[in-house]
């Protein structure tokens, strides 16, 4: 079991979150949803560590319930033991309750089971909680790890995760509502003001020297101190590698070690193709797999997967071997990188460095939140051609490219569009110019990447 370690789970400190400025996560609206639901199941909150599932929790809790009763796993194991098959959900809450000496009244106090991880009895009793007599309202927080351990069936329980703050949460935090709003209000496919265009695009490049985690978001929206960021991100890079720790097989921190610090040197080459040898001289994918799937599961890096053809739907896509491999923030990857703040400030940096690393990770930190894990790319070889992202959307698949100068990006789309048979009803082009529709090419400006599901929607209803 992984020891609780305080400084692995307030890597900052809560200070950031109750002075000043707040971080205003959109997850809160799912979660109004949940609580509001009269017929809803027992929800499981994951994320990866730093994204602050806890303090999200709590901060709701106390705003919208009558009293928040709190059990960290990690702090007390023993815990665990108030839960046995057959699950006794009103016995297990009475004795959580005399142990805590917290007071829980069934819907009015929200009760959180934090760090449930390493403890799967708890895990698989979660859908005890929908067939208590009792009325709980019960959500449980885990890095995802653990959840390979469940043993109840797809639907049983409510899953949602938690990702870093996206570049509109960004905004928020940053006091600039005026430019959300704005966002919001596009309601056609044209080109934008110059005003909203420049302050959006200044905004973003911000956005990529900070990145999505609250431990640097918040000190930035109250002090806007360059030093200070520097000290956030490399105690934060510290933090997630002490995560290693949690491992239940310690023999793989090495590995775990060796995968994480490779991601960079990965994604600079021109075809960001995952291989093994750049982690280690002889590696081997099977000596490397349980790590990677177990890094996948906390959150730390996601795993984007080629397909073989570029035709839909992508649910049921063959895979072809080959897979690319981010880390779960821009923040981070431009610190591990050594990028320095300054070379932000010229726009075409944040495509063409590094092979344009920054912003498909960017990119796919935006649309993990829209569209799940169900996101692929593409490529051949001899010429080389690549399609950064290939998205579901209303049973088409939609080609995302991500290039500077924009020709660059038409070329892949139209060679996609060649060995897809003409398939695609649109394709997309993201880039640093401003939005317009030209046939059933879309080119949408890097910094509206967050409203793209809905943009795509717009366009496919007017093709």
């Amino acid at each position: 079991m992984c020891k609780f370690i305080p400084g692995l789970y307030a890597m900052v400190g809560m200070r950031f979150y109750g002075e000043g400025k707040r971080l205003e996560r959109l997850v809160l609206t799912k979660l109004r949803h949940w609580q509001q639901d009269p017929q809803r199941k027992p929800l499981l909150l994951t994320g990866a560590p730093g994204v602050r599932k806890t303090w999200l929790l709590q901060d709701w809790g106390k705003k919208y319930f009558a009293n928040v009763a709190y059990f960290n796993f990690a702090a007390h194991p023993e815990y665990q033991q108030f839960f046995t098959a057959p699950y006794a959900v009103a016995k297990a809450v009475a004795q959580l309750q005399l142990a805590s000496t917290q007071p829980i009244y069934p819907e009015k106090t929200l009760i959180i089971l934090d760090a449930i991880d390493d403890c799967p009895v708890v895990i698989n009793a979660l859908p005890a909680f929908r067939a208590s007599a009792i009325p709980y309202q019960v959500v449980a927080a885990a890095r995802g790890y653990g959840l390979r351990q469940a043993t109840w069936p797809s639907g049983a329980v409510e899953q949602l995760t938690v990702y870093p703050l996206t570049f509109t949460e960004f905004l928020h935090a940053c006091g600039d509502h005026n430019l959300v709003a704005y966002l919001e209000s596009i309601n056609e496919l044209a080109p934008l003001p110059d005003f909203f265009f420049h302050a959006l695009s200044e905004k973003l490049k911000m956005y990529f020297m900070i990145g999505g985690m609250p431990a640097t978001v918040a000190p930035w929206a109250q002090a806007q101190d360059v030093v200070a960021l520097s000290a956030a991100l490399r105690a934060l890079s510290a933090a997630c590698e002490r995560t290693f720790l949690c491992t239940p097989m310690l023999q793989d921190v090495p590995k775990l070690s060796l995968l994480w610090q490779s991601i960079p040197q990965q994604l600079v080459r021109v075809n960001k193709k995952f291989n093994y040898r750049g982690v280690k001289v002889g590696a081997r994918a099977r000596e490397y797999a349980r790590a990677l799937q177990w890094l996948q599961d906390t959150g730390l890096v996601h795993k984007v997967v080629r397909a073989a053809t570029p035709t839909g739907p992508l649910v049921a896509a063959s895979v072809a071997p080959g897979f690319k491999l981010y880390p779960l923030d821009v923040g981070l990857l431009r610190h591990a990188m050594q990028i320095a703040p300054p070379a932000l400030m010229q726009g075409e940096f944040l495509f063409s460095a590094f092979n344009g690393a920054l912003s498909e990770t960017f990119v796919l930190q935006s649309l993990l939140p829209q569209y799940g894990n169900e996101i692929y790319y593409w490529s051949q070889l001899n010429p080389f051609y690549a399609i950064d992202f290939l998205l579901p959307q209303d049973e088409a698949v939609i080609p995302l490219a991500l290039k500077v100068p924009a020709k660059l990006a038409w070329r892949s789309l139209n060679k996609f569009k060649v060995r897809a048979g003409n398939v695609p009803a649109l394709r997309v082009s993201l880039t640093l110019a401003n939005l317009k529709m030209e046939g059933d090419m879309l080119t949408v400006p890097l910094f509206l990447v967050d409203h793209l599901k809905r943009l795509i929607g717009m366009a496919l209803s007017e093709l």
